[in-house]
C-alpha cells in the first residue's frame, strides 16, 4: 500500500518571479525536527495512535507519513522526552534521524532526428566521438514521446514556450503557490524535455514542488517523493516514468532507503552526485539510483562535482543554456551536478519513449551499457562511464 498523507500544508503568498538572489534567503528552520523511521514489520497507523493516545501532550507536531512498499516513516517536531522515549523505548522504531536541509545542485539505427543548432551538451550526449559533436544532436524521433518525468525541484514556470504544453503542475509543498519562483526547477525540467534544450523533447513534465528557496527539509522531500512514487503506481507509469532530484544533502540514510524501497517496485530515480567536490558516497548509499556527476565541454570532470564509486554516470554541466523565468522565451545559463542530473533524466525518458522499462534494475543497467567508456578525464575514483542516448552515432 503506497500513500502520503499531509497534516498541514504551508500556505505562502504567490510572490513576484525573482532570480538567483533567493540564494540568500534565511536558512531554512529545522530545530527540533526529526524523521521517525519504522521497522517493516511495524503497523504506521497503530504507532501513531499510540503516541497521540499516550504521549499527546508531549506532541508538537506531526508534519507528514510515508509509506513505499517496506519502507514506513513520519516526520513532526517532537519536544526532548518523547524523543528520548521513541529512541530507546519503543519497539516499533528502527532509528530516529534528524531532519535536514538539503540544497539545490547550482554551481553558478532506428528513425532518428538531427538538431543542428542544439547546445554543445546535447551534442555530446548523442556522440561518442567529440569530433562529430559539431554535428548536431541527434535523437530518436520518438523523442520521450508518452513517458512521463517527475521533477522534485523549485516548481516549473508552466507556460514558458520550451515546455509546449507537456509540463502541469503534480504537488506542491506550499498551499497555492506551485510555480517556479526561483527558476532552477524551470531550467532542470527544460534540459530534460525542453523543445530546444531538452534531451527528450516530446516528454511529460510533472512539477513536485518540494523548495521555495535555494533549500529544503529533508522531510519534505520525502513527502514530494512519496507522492511522486504513488502517482506513478496509481496511473501504471513504471515502465514510462522516472523521478528527477537534482537536490543534494550532506547525508540523508532516510531518503535513501526512500529511493530503494522505490528502486525494489521498479521506479527509477535519477539524483545529482553533488557540487561539494567529495565522495559522493556521503550523500549518497543508495543501491539503486541513478547518480550523476558533471564535466565541461571537453568531458573534464568538474572540479566543483562530487565523485567516487557511488557515481553511475558523468554528463554535462557546465554553462549550460535553458529555460528560466519571468518570461515565455526567457533562458539562462547555469552549471553543476543539477543540470548534468536533468540530461541524464531525458536519456532515460528518451529510451522508455522508445520501449517501456518496467524494471529500474534494467533502466539502470542500459544507462550504464550504453555510456561512452573511459573519455572522461580525472574521475577521482567514478566509474568512467559518459551517458549517450543511444543514437548510434
Amino acid at each position: 500500500m503506497l500513500r502520503i498523507r499531509l497534516w498541514f500544508l504551508l500556505y505562502t503568498p504567490v510572490l513576484p518571479a525573482i532570480g538567483l538572489c533567493a540564494v540568500h534567503d534565511e536558512a531554512i528552520d529545522i530545530s527540533g525536527r526529526y524523521i521517525v523511521v519504522l521497522r517493516p514489520d511495524a503497523d504506521l497507523d497503530n504507532h501513531l495512535e499510540r503516541i497521540r493516545s499516550t504521549d499527546g501532550d508531549r506532541l508538537k507536531k506531526f508534519d507528514y507519513q510515508y509509506v513505499i512498499g517496506s519502507f514506513k516513516a513520519y516526520a513532526g517536531h517532537f519536544d526532548e522526552a518523547l524523543l528520548d522515549q521513541l529512541k530507546h523505548h519503543n519497539k516499533d522504531v528502527l532509528r530516529v534521524e534528524p531532519d535536514q536541509v538539503l540544497t539545490i545542485d547550482l554551481d553558478t539505427r532506428p528513425s532518428l532526428r538531427r538538431q543542428s543548432d542544439a547546445p554543445v551538451c546535447l551534442n555530446l550526449i548523442s556522440h561518442r566521438d567529440t569530433d562529430r559533436i559539431n554535428e548536431g544532436y541527434v535523437y530518436y524521433r520518438s523523442a520521450g514521446v508518452g513517458t512521463y518525468v517527475y521533477i522534485l525541484d523549485t516548481g516549473i514556470y508552466i507556460g514558458h514556450k520550451e515546455f509546449q504544453g507537456r509540463a502541469t503542475a503534480g504537488w506542491t509543498a506550499f498551499g497555492l503557490l506551485s510555480g517556479d519562483t526561483i527558476g532552477h526547477g524551470t531550467h532542470v525540467a527544460g534540459l530534460v524535455g525542453g523543445k530546444t534544450f531538452g534531451a527528450a523533447k516530446r516528454t511529460n513534465l510533472i512539477s513536485v514542488k518540494v523548495a521555495e528557496k535555494m533549500q529544503a527539509r529533508e522531510s519534505t522531500l520525502l513527502a514530494g517523493f512519496t507522492w511522486a512514487y504513488n502517482d506513478i503506481l496509481r496511473k501504471r507509469r513504471i515502465g514510462k516514468a522516472l523521478i528527477n532530484v537534482s537536490l543534494s544533502g550532506k547525508s540523508w540514510s532516510v531518503f535513501n532507503d526512500a529511493i530503494d524501497a522505490a528502486y525494489d517496485l521498479g521506479v527509477t530515480t535519477v539524483v545529482s552526485a553533488g557540487n561539494r567536490a567529495q565522495n559522493a558516497g556521503v550523500s549518497w548509499t543508495t543501491k539503486g539510483a541513478i547518480v550523476v556527476a558533471s564535466t565541461d565541454n571537453k568531458r573534464r570532470r568538474r572540479t566543483s562535482s562530487s565523485y567516487g564509486e557511488a557515481v553511475t554516470v558523468f554528463a554535462p554541466g557546465e554553462k549550460i543554456l535553458s529555460a528560466w523565468i519571468g518570461s515565455a522565451s526567457a533562458v539562462r545559463e547555469l552549471s553543476g551536478t543539477s543540470q548534468a542530473t536533468a540530461l541524464v533524466s531525458g536519456v532515460v525518458a528518451l529510451l522508455k519513449g522508445r520501449q517501456p522499462l518496467a524494471s529500474a534494475r534494467v533502466t539502470r543497467e542500459i544507462v550504464k551499457r550504453l555510456a561512452t567508456t573511459d573519455v572522461v578525464n580525472d574521475t577521482k575514483g567514478s566509474p568512467n562511464l559518459f551517458a549517450y542516448n543511444g543514437s548510434g552515432r
